[in-house]
């Protein structure tokens, strides 16, 4: 059986991404790849390789986390570098963390995540990935205010990543209304 790379995100509107793509052009950055306008996404949880006999039970999961969420509104505030500590490997848009937006994490985390530390939500730190450095940077901070407004994520997905040598492809296993 293959395994499968999973994990669970919400993507913003489509023009909406695209005006979070334009962000990374009001800043100077070292050699980066950016992400596509519709590759940009809020991880949810990151699932890891799992074995395909298992996806119905991650599906199932999933939507049990999402029901009764609702609809999410996420307000980005910053454009900034990622990790705070260490090398910068991403320039990212941070969001606020609104409640529903916790508890779907937390929901998630309890059902799927792998680590107690994860199962913990420890870490969580709500972005959209804008954009990759070429390598890890020390010394690059990038701290800019994001003037996009907010979004209301409708949905959210589980998604199978493939890693290849230019980059990840995504693909929506499933999508799961936030009603």
């Amino acid at each position: 059986m293959p395994v499968l790379r999973l994990f669970v995100a919400l993507y913003p509107p489509a023009e909406y991404a695209r005006r979070l793509s334009a962000c990374l052009n009001a800043i100077t950055l070292p050699p980066h790849r950016p992400v596509a306008p519709d590759m940009i996404h809020l991880t949810l949880l990151f699932i890891g390789e799992t074995d395909a006999r298992q996806l119905d039970v991650v599906q199932e999961s999933v939507g049990r986390a999402a029901s009764g969420i609702g609809v999410i509104r996420l307000t980005p505030s910053r454009v900034a570098s990622m990790p705070r500590r260490g090398p910068a490997r991403l320039v990212a848009c941070e969001t606020d963390c609104p409640g529903n937006l916790a508890e779907l994490h937390r929901r998630l985390a309890a059902r799927l995540a792998r680590t107690d530390k994860a199962r913990r939500g420890e870490g969580y730190s709500p972005h959209l990935t804008l954009g990759r450095l070429d390598a890890p940077r020390s010394g690059i901070v990038i701290d800019e205010p994001a003037e996009v407004g907010a979004f209301d994520a409708t949905e959210i997905r589980l998604v199978r990543s493939t890693l290849r040598p230019s980059g990840a492809v995504h693909a929506a296993v499933e999508t799961f209304p936030l009603a």
